[in-house]
């Protein structure tokens, strides 16, 4: 599946800064809306209201601290409770709207000749001044961004991808702490092909989720990872891959970004609902086969099969949407990194088209191909990623058992 894009140079945003101003709050139009849509609507905010203290606290937001909080317009209520918490912690917030609509645009209209002056100050200005960014859903259908020409998305990525290298530097030298809040909305349905009932269940149980004890599993996992020399995935369907491990960062993602995180950007970035542990082996040291049954990329995937060759994808096949797939590989280009989930509250039994909570699922492991320089790698950005999931892998380093059957062994 293909890896998500930053998305912050696409989406055109209206800035509401919450300096004191003589401005009111703008509420959305309801006109045409069901019942039921206005009252999923105000359950999630009010359940978010209860989250926002706990999230605001995990950042240990001090005053004098510019803090950026954004998310689609569907979002303005979640956005306002969490900007009212950080100033009673004396920060200030700058709400940032971030709009589909424009994205989609961006994507389809924006003219080829600008897009090699994307701007960086943006980018910089984050890392230099910004404390804490929260980032909140688009509401977004990612799925809708196939219909735009295979070759049209592939020059909009490379145009992202070429803006975002450009500030890698100073990002990884950066302060600022990123969040990414995943609320449940609607309109993720068509990614992640659940109905949406359980999938806003299983959503808040992850959001809500013992974040302490996932991150003991973590570090469990880091120190055998930091003691290490090489990693072995198998899977039934007939995966057998290894790497050698590095002394680069093994990153622990357990729902916060504590004050005084260092690092990469990696290193200072979380989800929730999240829980992951992220790192980038010897590029050119993995080796081996990958096979899995079921992928997506425009279309569903069947026996998707990759050999890896001094961290090169070779041998490229499927069964459907192979040229697809090919294509993408070629895009993403070198092994880069390996993720292992550790959220017990995600549950899949298939690979959405797009859902980034999947690599998050306790016992999922994804191997991704393509930019890896944010967890201290060498690979440089490209037009796009490709990760390949895993529902049932077994991991081991030097023999040790994290993994087993798509169940961590912690």
């Amino acid at each position: 599946m293909r890896s998500s894009t930053p998305l912050g140079l696409a989406t055109v945003a209206l800035i509401l800064a919450t300096l004191p101003t003589a401005l009111s709050s703008q509420g959305l139009p309801t006109t045409g809306e069901s019942a039921e849509v206005r009252a999923s609507a105000a359950e999630t905010a009010r359940r978010f209201s209860a989250v926002a203290p706990r999230l605001v606290q995990s950042a240990a937001i001090k005053p004098s601290d510019l803090v950026i909080i954004s998310g689609g317009p569907t979002m303005i209520p979640e956005m306002e409770a969490l900007g009212a918490e950080v100033q009673k912690a004396g920060g200030t917030p700058l709400l940032i709207v971030d709009s589909p609509q424009l994205t989609r645009s961006f994507y389809s209209n924006f003219p080829e000749k600008y897009l090699s002056q994307l701007p960086e100050s943006w980018d910089k200005f984050q890392a230099r001044e910004v404390a804490v960014r929260f980032i909140l859903p688009t509401g977004e259908d990612f799925a809708s961004l196939r219909k735009v020409a295979p070759e049209r998305r592939t020059l909009v990525d490379k145009a992202l991808a070429d803006a975002q290298a450009t500030t890698v530097a100073e990002r990884n030298q950066g302060k600022t702490r990123t969040l990414l809040i995943g609320i449940p909305n609607p309109s993720d349905t068509a990614s992640i092909q659940m109905e949406y009932g359980p999938y806003e269940s299983m959503s808040w149980a992850a959001i809500e989720a013992d974040y302490s004890a996932i991150a003991v599993k973590g570090e469990q996992i880091k120190q055998v990872l930091q003691g290490a020399k090489r990693l072995r995935i198998t899977s039934p369907e007939g995966t057998d891959f290894t790497v050698d491990l590095s002394k680069r960062p093994v990153v622990v993602s357990a729902g916060s970004v504590p004050r005084g995180t260092q690092g990469t950007v990696a290193a200072r970035t979380a989800a929730i609902p999240g829980g992951t542990v992220r790192f980038a082996p010897i590029e050119s040291s993995a080796n081996g086969k990958i096979r899995v049954a079921e992928d997506q990329c425009n279309q569903l995937i069947r026996n998707e099969a990759v050999d890896v060759v001094h961290g090169t994808p070779e041998n490229i096949r499927a069964e459907t949407d192979e040229q697809c797939l090919k294509d993408s590989f070629k895009n993403a280009g070198r092994f880069g990194s390996v993720v292992i989930g550790l959220n017990p509250a995600i549950h899949f039994t298939h690979v959405p088209s797009y859902g980034p909570q999947l690599e998050t699922a306790a016992g999922v492991v994804s191997i991704n191909f393509g930019n890896n320089q944010e967890l201290g790698g060498i690979n440089p950005a490209v037009a796009g990623g490709w990760t390949v999931p895993l529902l049932r892998a077994t991991v081991e380093a030097d023999g040790k058992v994290l993994v087993q059957d798509g169940k961590l062994a912690f």
